[in-house]
């Protein structure tokens, strides 16, 4: 790729994320917000995500579907396009486009800011998601959160294109003030080194990892992690994998209309049979039952 993006990112590391953001607020213009919405439209491996999510074109072409109500949109995006997909929305990035792009997910307690420079083709991100990313210790403030929900409402409704994109810049901006401001994971290595497998964990919990290829991916003893975890951590390993699954599982019961083999896909397990069986054991009833209790309360 042609461009003047000169960048070097690394994962985890904060300063890095900070000059990110510097430089997609003061260098790229945000000109055209795209709207995934609620949709019963299937059939394409995107994943339902329950967070506001911004992805964003850096350089090059960023090639997306994702669904507006019942329409099928396919767009190649160029610098300074986003695709904002609000909480229990899907969309499926391509990779026959070289690009560089970065999301920010906004959960209820963090901040997840990813950087993905695809500078070759290869099947890579089609298995896990991005591998250079940073979290927040703390979520976005107030102010952040109704921009996020003018955002929602915006994608449900026909609105003036230049409302959405300023309010893209404006929380841009409050997201750099939070990196700036956030809480410094502890020092150390032991505690860095925890911090940096929980956040690995939450950005590609979706997939099916398991221990022994988390611990390749930091070059550790399977051992050594189970250990940092049982150190560290409120739980196992195995136990705080299986809980941000089941989480994700059960906000997908009460929020759509996936399929048990869907949801199965969606949170990482490779069989129903096991996905059923450990979700009963986690909440005392089989998926099926829990989503007929939660539908009943709405």
């Amino acid at each position: 790729m042609n461009d003047n993006f000169n960048l070097e990112v690394k994962g985890f590391d904060r300063d890095s994320f900070i000059t990110l953001l510097e430089y997609m607020i003061h260098n790229i213009t945000v000109k055209k917000v795209h709207f995934a919405s609620h949709s019963e439209l299937k059939g394409v491996d995107g994943g339902i995500g329950p967070y506001s999510r911004l992805d964003f074109t850096l350089t090059g072409i960023k090639h997306m579907i994702y669904p507006d109500g019942n329409v099928l949109y396919d767009v190649c995006m160029s610098p300074g396009e986003v695709c904002y997909s609000p909480p229990m929305t899907w969309k499926a990035p391509q990779w026959d486009h070289l690009h560089r792009m970065s999301s920010l997910v906004y959960s209820q307690r963090i901040i997840r800011i990813t950087f993905i420079d695809y500078n070759q083709f290869s099947s890579r991100y089609l298995n896990q998601g991005a591998d250079i990313f940073y979290h927040t210790g703390t979520p976005i403030p107030e102010a952040g959160k109704a921009i996020l929900h003018a955002l929602n409402l915006l994608s449900e409704s026909p609105s003036v294109p230049e409302v959405a994109n300023a309010l893209v810049s404006v929380l841009l901006h409050l997201t750099l003030e939070v990196l700036k401001c956030g809480d410094v994971p502890k020092a150390g290595k032991h505690n860095l080194t925890f911090t940096r497998i929980n956040q690995y964990l939450h950005e590609n919990f979706i997939y099916p990892i398991n221990r022994q290829h988390v611990a390749s991916e930091f070059k550790l003893n399977p051992s050594y992690l189970s250990r940092l975890f049982s150190e560290l951590g409120e739980t196992t390993f195995n136990n705080t994998l299986r809980n941000m699954r089941l989480e994700h599982a059960a906000m997908l019961l009460k929020n759509s209309n996936l399929s048990v083999d869907e949801i199965t896909n969606n949170c990482g397990y490779l069989s129903s049979t096991s996905f059923i069986s450990t979700f009963k054991k986690q909440y005392g009833m089989p998926p099926g039952e829990f989503r007929k209790n939660s539908w009943k309360k709405k």
